[in-house]
């Protein structure tokens, strides 16, 4: 072998020996950094998707409290019995009698946050004094739900029999 091969031999190892170290650098140094940045971005949108709730806190903790306002309190049987005294003010406000009243409480599920108490009422009127009272219960800016509405006709007159469940939300205390 010649100088001239020797220095080309040499040229061609060298050349492969870069190429192989290139290699395993960019395998053992950039390859793991390709990772930390899919896991650095990952963190960034999750740390903005914490930012964006943490942002909407103020919003739902003053809804909470515009709700526990307009709630009966904090006691399931304080809160049952206010409704129910509530209801009988609705129910002679739309000019009906409370004597044709029949009540029977209920509770309903309980949910993160609070639980339903109220009662199934059922009331005896004529239509435009029981339509008076879905619209005197709809307008009352009390927290309140009224659903399973049934009317019925009373045979051999001209009223009607109107059962519903009113229910109210029993909210768990909150600070502030």
């Amino acid at each position: 072998m010649n100088q001239r091969e020797k220095i080309l031999a040499i040229l061609a190892f060298s050349a492969t020996g870069i190429l192989l170290l290139a290699f395993i650098a960019t395998k053992v140094i950039l390859g793991p950094t390709a990772d930390y940045r899919a896991k650095a971005k990952q963190v960034a949108l999750d740390v903005e998707k914490m930012q964006m709730k943490n942002s909407m806190e103020p919003i739902y903790q003053e809804s909470l409290r515009e709700a526990a306002k307009r709630s009966y309190g904090s006691d399931a049987s304080v809160a049952s019995e206010m409704s129910r005294a509530h209801l009988v003010r609705l129910i002679i406000k739309a000019g009906l009698a409370p004597d044709d009243l029949t009540l029977t409480p209920v509770t309903g599920s309980s949910i993160r946050g609070g639980r339903e108490v109220g009662w199934n009422v059922r009331i005896k009127g004529s239509l435009d004094r029981l339509t008076n009272l879905l619209y005197v219960i709809n307008n009352d800016p009390h927290l309140h739900r009224l659903d399973t509405i049934t009317w019925s006709p009373i045979a051999n007159s001209t009223d009607l029999t109107l059962q519903a469940r009113f229910v109210t939300l029993v909210l768990e205390p909150i600070d502030g």
